[in-house]
């Protein structure tokens, strides 16, 4: 029986059950290689024929060693990257190694490689249909931030078609776990209607449940607020109270149905429409470039911003199109007619001032 090193434990992506091996004098070689010299190339060399023999330990310390190069483990040597035999990440051979653990109900493996294939990242493409495959073997084992990149994937789509039913369902579950970023977007999916019934006191209720809201979901929560009847808001915050009683457990229930909606018929109401530091452009403040921005919106069904015209140009090419990059960032309430939300268009301006 071998006894894993504390360094080994710094190493491993995951922990992984101690195996007897035939070998153990190799992976300690191994250890000592990586830890002591920095030389990973060493280690994999030694590594490899355990690995491939299915020695769990060498198979986690060889993807951890793919995964973060010569220089990323704490080494008793010093100055790693001036080393002759050090490498960098190879993360293609990280994703191998990775998936022979995962493929045995690693957990940690599994999310590891969904983060991976969501991302992308060095020479892995971007595949949200291997990415859903793995988050969901750790979100059915009610992993919530597995659960939030699952309902994210479906809300995207890509490899696989995007279904909002579907993501409104993992983020139900993550939300219910008590993950804030999918209580605001289970907030945002009531708001706009996608995946589940539209339903604003549903909406407020879950932005009136987030903990510690970004400026975002607080503005969206603060505006979405004031354009609701006192009888909503008042429902909304029972209903906010009552769930957090619950420890989020059972929140806004499917099957109620008894919450009014909004009015027949009303305009669209501005939810988010915040202009920060971070859209004016850069090379733009370098050349000292300032003016204002009008521009008319379509707003659609959902509140989101679906086209953005330049009406009035500040005269500069570069803050016209930072104005419409950062008005498709906007959300509205969107207009009711006949009880239906329906397009609407809308006209706004940016300016851009250096003070």
């Amino acid at each position: 029986m071998r006894i894993k090193s504390t360094l080994a434990c710094v190493a491993c992506a995951v922990l992984i059950p101690i195996q007897a091996q035939a070998q153990p004098d190799a992976y300690f070689r191994a250890e000592a290689a990586l830890f002591d010299d920095g030389d990973a190339t060493r280690a994999i060399q030694l590594l490899t024929p355990l690995g491939e023999q299915g020695d769990l330990e060498a198979q986690a310390l060889l993807a951890a060693i793919y995964e973060k190069g010569s220089c990323g483990f704490p080494l008793r040597a010093e100055n790693c990257f001036a080393r002759k035999n050090r490498r960098g990440p190879d993360f293609v051979q990280a994703v191998k190694w990775y998936r022979l653990l995962a493929e045995q109900g690693d957990h940690d493996t599994q999310m590891k490689l969904g983060a991976l294939y969501m991302n992308g990242r060095g020479g892995v493409p971007v595949n949200y249909g291997e990415a859903a495959r793995w988050y969901r073997l750790a979100a059915e084992r009610e992993d919530v931030a597995a659960q939030l990149a699952l309902g994210t994937i479906y809300m995207t789509g890509g490899e696989i078609p995007g279904d909002h039913v579907q993501a409104a369902n993992w983020f139900r579950r993550a939300a219910e776990g008590g993950h804030p970023e999918a209580q605001k977007s289970l907030g945002f999916l009531y708001l706009t209607g996608q995946g589940v019934p539209m339903n604003v006191v549903y909406s407020l209720m879950w932005y009136g449940v987030v903990a510690q809201p970004d400026g975002r979901s607080a503005a969206i929560r603060r505006n979405l607020s004031n354009a609701l009847s006192d009888d909503q808001r008042s429902r909304a915050r029972q209903l906010a109270d009552d769930c957090v009683r619950a420890n989020f457990k059972a929140c806004a229930a499917p099957n109620e149905t008894e919450l009014p909606l909004r009015a027949p018929t009303a305009p669209e109401v501005v939810l988010y429409n915040v202009v920060t530091a971070d859209d004016y452009p850069a090379i733009s403040i370098r050349l000292q470039e300032q003016g204002t921005v009008s521009f008319r919106l379509r707003i659609g069904r959902t509140g989101a911003v679906a086209a953005c015209e330049v009406t009035s140009s500040s005269g500069k090419p570069r803050l016209d199109e930072a104005a419409c990059r950062t008005a498709r960032k906007w959300l509205f309430l969107p207009a009711m007619r006949d009880g239906a939300p329906i397009e609407t268009e809308k006209t706004m301006n940016v300016a851009f001032q250096l003070r």
